[in-house]
């Protein structure tokens, strides 16, 4: 989970320079870089991502990233026939996205932080036992 972490600090701050090169490209009009990194970005990421939640059993993540991406870019591709409305979609799918990133990542620090603390306390309560079994053999 803690790789997942430095992914997700690290992609959000990669987020930043790819917004700023969207509005940019989208003032110039010059070409629609920064959406294809974003989008993917986003698609190489997920599945991993998807693989540690379900690994860590956060499943109602899990159900929400369903809800607010895989449901819509389902839908997006079977019902709508206009490419502007469809790129509109996912446009805001991709937004989607990144703030679900985005929330992850303020969650998944304090269960990273939770983890080692957890980790910590058996590695104390592993050494009071070791230290009070030395302690009863010195007694005998």
């Amino acid at each position: 989970m803690q790789k997942l972490a430095y992914i997700l600090n690290y992609n959000l701050s990669l987020t930043v320079v790819i917004i700023v090169l969207f509005f940019v490209s989208s003032i110039i009009r010059v070409l629609f870089l920064p959406e294809i990194i974003a989008m993917t970005a986003s698609i190489l990421f997920t599945p991993y991502m998807l693989y540690v939640l379900y690994k860590e059993k956060k499943y109602g993540w899990i159900m929400f990233f369903s809800i607010i991406v895989i449901f819509p870019t389902l839908l997006s591709f079977s019902l709508i026939n206009s490419e502007l409305i469809k790129s509109l979609i996912n446009y805001s799918i991709l937004g989607m996205v990144y703030i679900y990133y985005f929330l992850l990542r303020l969650t998944i620090n304090e269960w990273v932080n939770e983890d080692l603390i957890k980790k910590q306390r058996a590695y104390d309560f592993q050494n009071r036992l070791q230290e009070s079994d030395s302690f009863n053999e010195i007694i005998k």
